[in-house]
């Protein structure tokens, strides 16, 4: 996976996010998303690849102390909602953005969408 996020200086202006991910019948996918807030531009890019737009439904950040010379730790749960049903995902790392978008389609996988 590979994320590339543009954040405007202007206000007027939304971010932009390129998204690059392993579909199982495409092989490797890039996809450019626009929306709001930078996470959301992430997730338009990877619903287009992935061809489900599921709606999120709670997005939670969770952080543990740091161990001696690591990064901050972060555990990312989603609750997701596609086609009338609710998915949850969870990612676990050091980079908010990736465990975001780990989470959210930890969900997606766990719904059979978007395969």
């Amino acid at each position: 996976m590979r994320i590339d996020i543009r954040s405007p200086v202007r206000r007027d202006a939304w971010p932009v996010a390129r998204i690059e991910l392993e579909h199982p019948d495409r092989g490797r996918v890039t996809d450019i998303g626009k929306a709001p807030g930078a996470f959301d531009a992430a997730f338009v890019a990877a619903s287009h690849i992935l061809g489900v737009s599921p709606r999120l439904l709670s997005y939670n950040v969770r952080s543990g102390a740091p161990k001696e010379g690591e990064a901050l730790p972060i555990t990312i749960d989603v609750e997701l909602e596609i086609d009338g049903a609710t998915y949850t995902g969870s990612s676990s790392g050091a980079d908010l953005v990736e465990c975001s978008l780990e989470a959210w389609l930890d969900g997606i996988a766990k719904s059979g969408a978007g395969a």
